[in-house]
C-alpha cells in the first residue's frame, strides 16, 4: 500500500484532527494535524486482496530463504495458465460459517466474498456488480424501492454504498417471515456474547441475549450503525435498523450510546447511565 503524507504536527492543547482518503490511483492520503505525543491508527480497505495476499505470501517465502523470481501479479479472468503452473492450495469455507464471520465479527473479507459469491451463483461471475445485481434482483422482489437500496461492494466501506433504515427493517423483516429465518438470525452477534462486536455491550442482565445484530462502524466518516432484531420482554420481536452518518471525531460513543438506548426502548428495558450518556 502507498501512504501520501500531508499529516503535521500541532500544539499539545489541540484535539486531533486526521482524515484517511483514498486517491485516485490508489494511495492513502494522510491529512491533518496530531498533537506532540499522540498517535492514531486507522482500518482501511485492502483494494485488491488478491494481490495483497500474494505479495505478503512472497514477502515470507523471501524471509524463509525462497526466493522467487518476477512479481506478484494478479491472473485475469480469461487468462490462461502459464505452461507447468499448478495450484498450490485451495481452501473453501461453508457459506453459513462465512455469513458468521461478516455478521458476528464484522469480517470484512467475508462480506465481500459472499457478495461474489451471490454473483457467481446467479450469474457465472463472481464480482462486485454481478453481485449488486443478483442483490437487486432481491429486493425488487421483495418490493423495495430501487432508490432506498445502493450497493457496489459487500463490506459498505464504499462511500456510494446507501440504504435507507426503512429498507433494511423491511428486510429483515422479510427474511425472519422466511425458510432461512433460524440460520441468519443464529449467525448474528449478541448483546454480551463473547468474540462479537456485542461482546461489551447491552451487558446489563435484563438486556443480556435479547439484542441479535449486525454493527457498522466508519469512525473516520463519522458512521455507525445497528441492524437486526429485538426480543422484547412481552414476547414480541422487533426488526429494527439505526443508521447513524455525519458524527464529530471521537463520537463514537455518542452514537453508540444512540443505539443501545434505543435498543433498550425496543426490548422495554429502563436504560442505565453510561458514561457516554452521561456526556450528552
Amino acid at each position: 500500500m502507498h501512504f501520501v503524507n500531508h499529516c503535521f504536527t500541532g500544539a499539545k492543547d489541540r484535539p486531533a484532527d486526521v482524515t484517511f482518503e483514498r486517491a485516485d490511483d490508489g494511495a492513502i492520503v494522510v491529512s491533518g494535524r496530531l498533537p506532540v505525543g499522540v498517535s492514531r491508527s486507522e482500518t482501511l480497505a485492502v483494494e485488491e486482496p488478491a494481490l495483497f495476499l500474494a505479495a505478503a505470501l512472497q514477502a515470507e517465502m523471501a524471509k524463509a530463504g525462497i526466493r522467487l523470481d518476477g512479481r506478484a501479479r494478479l491472473v485475469g479472468d480469461f487468462e490462461k495458465p502459464q505452461p507447468g503452473a499448478h495450484e498450490i492450495f485451495a481452501w473453501k469455507s461453508r457459506l453459513l460459517d462465512s455469513i458468521s464471520a461478516a455478521n458476528q465479527r464484522s469480517h470484512n473479507f467475508c462480506a465481500e466474498q459472499i457478495l461474489k459469491t451471490l454473483g457467481a451463483a446467479r450469474f457465472g461471475k463472481g464480482s462486485f456488480e454481478s453481485g449488486s445485481a443478483a442483490v437487486r434482483e432481491v429486493t425488487r422482489a421483495a418490493q423495495l424501492p430501487d432508490e432506498a437500496v445502493s450497493l457496489v461492494d459487500g463490506c459498505g466501506l464504499s462511500p456510494e454504498d446507501r440504504a435507507t433504515p426503512q429498507a433494511v427493517s423491511a428486510w429483515l423483516e422479510v427474511i425472519y417471515r422466511s425458510k432461512i429465518q433460524e440460520p441468519f438470525f443464529g449467525s448474528l452477534a449478541t448483546n454480551g456474547q463473547p468474540e462479537t462486536t456485542l461482546r461489551n455491550r447491552l451487558t446489563d442482565p435484563a438486556m443480556r441475549g435479547r439484542i441479535h445484530a449486525k454493527t457498522g462502524t466508519i469512525k473516520a466518516n463519522g458512521a455507525s450503525a445497528l441492524s437486526g432484531y429485538a426480543e422484547a420482554t412481552d414476547g414480541e420481536i422487533y426488526a429494527f435498523s439505526i443508521l447513524v452518518n455525519g458524527f464529530r471525531s471521537g463520537a463514537v460513543g455518542a452514537a453508540t450510546g444512540l443505539e443501545d438506548a434505543v435498543c433498550c426502548a425496543l426490548v422495554g428495558v429502563s436504560e442505565k447511565p453510561t458514561e457516554s450518556n452521561k456526556r450528552k
